[in-house]
């Protein structure tokens, strides 16, 4: 993982341990293996070594080190060369024996630099230079598909598996992940406009869930299952993005690679009563919150726009109080859908929409109301989401009149559908502890496009 290479001994250290890997063989449990990976992945761990390499033999240069500590540097350069041979010769020799011979080379080579620096008083605790160093330039952001290429890497790992030996790693991997998403989200923000925008916030927010995931000692079964669904879910929202799609391809590397088989098809849950409310209200909030924003972006009306930033900020958390995976995904939507609102962005509050209307129809598309039948994606109440008729109160026989006496027919009497504000159960009042919550809050987790 590339970090900024600064000319300071200490800058170097915290860019090395960002490349310091399990061996190259290390074994692989699903679809995405280290073969995959191709030359490219270790080219950027090879480019990181050089990158240190070469600014170890500037200081050197200037006379930084001396005496044992000189030593000590020029050891950590001849390991340095043979780790950049190792991690060559394991992509030429890749799944022969001699695959493994070059992964603990490269591994040794790793071990003998941190323990030649942890040893030296010097180097272990390095004095800032006397003289202010010119700061390194900006170090170019990888683009998407080779971000994409790590993340193919650390998904291998998850699915594969999270125990105690390797999660210290994949920690460190994601992070990496996170913040190259964010540095190129940054440098090229003409890349990332509109909903291709809000897909690429709500990648980091679900990789910073994952953290979560993968650091929870007691998490339980169905958590641990949406670690899993939440690396397909990321894939996904790629693929799903045809921006981000073309993007994760380029210059012979790919990224985000599709997971066919990793899971079977997601099957259809058949929702009891409270849980067909919950459903039905999120679909209804989902798709009415985003018709009122999209109405009201550039109305200059700021009493409307407030009152309905406050109805989305309690939606958000209304879901987040059921599934924290959900209310943090649904936060990129919303962050996306104010800013448009108070900037007067109609391009970025229509995106938000119509990614909140996507999520619902995931959602309503995978399950099934207590009542059968299907839930109506495009509802903006509970009642249309289910489907339930306008009833009408027939309008009852006019008994024979009495002689002397006039009867006036009775009205017609229309109960309209029922509305957000009337419907019985909310999103927020649901109790969490009846049955089968537990594995709605999953589904909802798994069926987020």
């Amino acid at each position: 993982m590339a970090r900024p290479v600064g000319s300071s001994f200490s800058d170097l250290s915290a860019t090395f341990n960002g490349m310091a890997r399990q061996p190259m063989d290390a074994s692989r449990q699903s679809a995405i293996d280290d073969g995959s990976q191709g030359s490219s992945s270790i080219a950027l761990h090879t480019n990181n070594l050089t990158a240190v390499q070469n600014n170890l033999l500037a200081e050197l240069n200037t006379g930084q080190f001396s005496g044992a500590a000189l030593g000590h540097v020029q050891a950590v350069l001849s390991d340095i060369t043979s780790a950049i041979s190792a991690a060559n010769a394991a992509v030429s020799v890749a799944g022969s024996s001699a695959n493994a011979a070059a992964a603990q080379t490269l591994r040794a080579s790793q071990l003998s630099m941190i323990n030649a620096v942890s040893t030296d008083p010097v180097l272990a605790n390095p004095t800032p230079p006397a003289t202010p160093v010119e700061p390194p330039a900006a170090a170019t952001p990888h683009n998407l598909a080779e971000i994409g290429e790590m993340f193919d890497n650390v998904a291998s790992q998850i699915l594969g598996g999270v125990n105690d030996a390797n999660r210290a790693e994949i920690t460190d991997d994601i992070n990496a992940v996170i913040a190259d998403m964010q540095a190129l989200m940054k440098a090229s923000p003409e890349l990332f406009e509109g909903l291709t925008g809000v897909h690429a916030d709500t990648i980091v927010q679900q990789l910073q869930l994952e953290l979560a995931y993968i650091n929870d000692p007691t998490i339980s079964p169905i958590a641990a299952q949406a670690s899993a669904d939440n690396i397909l879910d990321i894939i996904e929202i790629v693929h799903g993005d045809a921006k981000l799609a073309d993007m994760a391809t380029q210059g012979g590397v790919s990224g985000f690679s599709p997971l066919s088989d990793a899971t079977g098809a997601t099957p259809k849950l058949l929702d009891n009563d409270v849980q067909t409310v919950v459903v039905a209200n999120f679909i209804a909030q989902s798709n009415s919150l985003g018709k009122q924003a999209i109405e009201l972006v550039g109305s200059q009306d700021a009493e409307a726009i407030a009152t309905l930033i406050g109805d989305l900020r309690a939606f958000e958390k209304s879901v987040a109080d059921l599934d924290a995976h959900q209310g943090g995904m649904l936060g990129a939507e919303i962050e996306a859908m104010i800013k448009g609102l108070q900037t007067g962005n109609a391009a970025l509050v229509t995106a938000a929409a119509d990614q909140m209307h996507g999520n619902a129809a995931d959602v309503g598309g995978n399950n099934i109301p207590v009542t059968g039948g299907t839930y109506n994606p495009d509802g903006l109440t509970v009642a249309e989401v289910l489907g339930t008729p306008v009833v009408e109160t027939p309008v009852a026989e006019t008994p024979a009149a009495a002689p002397g006496v006039q009867h006036t027919a009775a009205p017609t009497i229309s109960i309209e559908p029922v509305t957000l504000a009337t419907a019985d159960v909310s999103i927020a009042g649901v109790d969490q502890a009846h049955s089968g919550m537990p594995e709605l809050a999953h589904h909802l987790h798994h069926t987020w496009g």
